[in-house]
């Protein structure tokens, strides 16, 4: 029965102080940005896809809608 304590104790001591080892941590270990060498060319302005894709969805709605076909499987 006190082995049992004890592990509950050890438990509620380790949830306890694990924040503020880790805060202790972080205050030693500054850490620093990478310098960018060079921008991606991809990224930036995305509108030209984003009308591509509206008009390609649109489409594709106006041909499901549009499909008249629908004709029974048995004479």
């Amino acid at each position: 029965m006190k082995l049992r304590e004890l592990a509950a104790a050890v438990a509620a001591l380790t949830l306890t102080a694990s924040p503020v080892i880790a805060q202790a941590a972080e205050t030693e270990l500054s850490r620093t940005a990478a310098p960018v060498a060079g921008e991606s060319q991809f990224g930036g302005d995305s509108t030209l896809l984003l009308i591509l894709a509206v008009l390609l969805i649109g489409g594709g709605i106006a041909l499901l809608a549009s499909n008249k076909s629908d004709k029974p499987a048995s004479p």
